[in-house]
Protein backbone atom coordinates (compact mmCIF):
# COMPACT_ATOMS: atom_id res chain seq x y z
CA UNK A 1 0.00 0.00 0.00
CA UNK A 2 2.80 2.70 1.24
CA UNK A 3 4.70 4.29 -1.74
CA UNK A 4 1.56 3.54 -4.15
CA UNK A 5 -0.08 6.27 -6.66
CA UNK A 6 -2.57 8.10 -4.54
CA UNK A 7 -5.84 8.76 -5.64
CA UNK A 8 -7.44 12.10 -6.01
CA UNK A 9 -11.28 12.17 -4.66
CA UNK A 10 -12.60 15.54 -6.40
CA UNK A 11 -16.54 14.24 -5.67
CA UNK A 12 -18.31 12.50 -2.52
CA UNK A 13 -21.45 10.86 -3.11
CA UNK A 14 -23.41 12.35 0.03
CA UNK A 15 -27.09 11.53 0.91
CA UNK A 16 -27.62 10.76 -2.90
CA UNK A 17 -26.24 13.17 -4.02
CA UNK A 18 -22.77 14.08 -5.96
CA UNK A 19 -21.11 16.64 -3.44
CA UNK A 20 -17.64 18.81 -4.73
CA UNK A 21 -14.44 17.90 -2.66
CA UNK A 22 -12.76 21.52 -2.46
CA UNK A 23 -9.51 20.55 -1.22
CA UNK A 24 -9.19 23.11 1.63
CA UNK A 25 -8.34 22.15 4.88
CA UNK A 26 -9.40 24.62 7.59
CA UNK A 27 -8.26 25.72 11.01
CA UNK A 28 -10.30 28.05 13.78
CA UNK A 29 -8.27 30.03 16.20
CA UNK A 30 -9.71 32.18 18.93
CA UNK A 31 -13.61 32.45 16.78
CA UNK A 32 -11.12 32.77 13.49
CA UNK A 33 -11.65 30.56 10.72
CA UNK A 34 -8.33 29.82 8.32
CA UNK A 35 -7.36 27.83 4.95
CA UNK A 36 -4.58 25.90 6.26
CA UNK A 37 -4.12 23.57 3.74
CA UNK A 38 -5.27 24.30 -0.34
CA UNK A 39 -4.60 20.91 -1.74
CA UNK A 40 -2.96 20.78 -5.25
CA UNK A 41 -5.42 21.05 -8.12
CA UNK A 42 -8.63 21.64 -5.32
CA UNK A 43 -11.62 23.77 -6.03
CA UNK A 44 -10.06 26.01 -3.31
CA UNK A 45 -6.86 26.66 -5.66
CA UNK A 46 -8.58 27.22 -8.47
CA UNK A 47 -10.72 29.98 -6.53
CA UNK A 48 -7.32 31.14 -5.56
CA UNK A 49 -7.67 30.92 -2.12
CA UNK A 50 -3.99 30.33 -0.57
CA UNK A 51 -2.73 29.51 3.01
CA UNK A 52 -3.65 31.54 5.52
CA UNK A 53 -6.33 33.54 4.43
CA UNK A 54 -9.04 34.44 6.86
CA UNK A 55 -12.28 33.08 5.91
CA UNK A 56 -14.68 36.24 6.07
CA UNK A 57 -17.76 34.83 4.51
CA UNK A 58 -19.32 31.80 2.33
CA UNK A 59 -21.59 32.72 0.13
CA UNK A 60 -22.26 36.13 2.37
CA UNK A 61 -22.89 34.10 5.84
CA UNK A 62 -19.67 34.19 7.96
CA UNK A 63 -18.62 31.39 9.45
CA UNK A 64 -18.88 31.31 13.38
CA UNK A 65 -16.45 28.72 13.23
CA UNK A 66 -14.60 26.16 11.45
CA UNK A 67 -17.22 23.67 11.59
CA UNK A 68 -19.99 26.45 10.43
CA UNK A 69 -17.17 26.95 7.13
CA UNK A 70 -17.66 23.18 6.55
CA UNK A 71 -21.46 23.11 6.39
CA UNK A 72 -21.50 25.56 4.35
CA UNK A 73 -19.35 24.10 1.90
CA UNK A 74 -21.13 20.64 2.24
CA UNK A 75 -24.83 22.34 1.19
CA UNK A 76 -22.74 23.14 -2.36
CA UNK A 77 -23.73 21.07 -5.16
CA UNK A 78 -21.92 20.52 -8.38
CA UNK A 79 -22.74 23.26 -10.78
CA UNK A 80 -23.23 26.09 -7.76
CA UNK A 81 -21.24 28.73 -7.71
CA UNK A 82 -19.23 29.47 -4.69
CA UNK A 83 -18.32 32.52 -3.36
CA UNK A 84 -15.72 33.18 -0.68
CA UNK A 85 -14.79 36.74 0.82
CA UNK A 86 -11.25 36.27 2.42
CA UNK A 87 -9.30 38.69 4.34
CA UNK A 88 -5.51 38.55 3.06
CA UNK A 89 -2.88 40.96 4.35
CA UNK A 90 -4.94 44.46 4.19
CA UNK A 91 -7.27 43.72 1.72
CA UNK A 92 -10.73 41.53 1.76
CA UNK A 93 -10.78 39.52 -1.39
CA UNK A 94 -13.98 37.87 -3.50
CA UNK A 95 -12.77 34.22 -5.04
CA UNK A 96 -15.50 32.11 -7.04
CA UNK A 97 -15.38 28.67 -8.17
CA UNK A 98 -17.71 26.61 -9.60
CA UNK A 99 -18.06 23.52 -8.19
CA UNK A 100 -17.49 20.53 -10.08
Amino acid sequence: MFGEKTTKVSRLEVRGRLAPMFGLGMGEKQGVVFAHNIFPKGLAEKAGLQVGDVIVAINGKKPKRMQDAVEMLGHASIGDEVVFNVQRADQTVELRVVAE
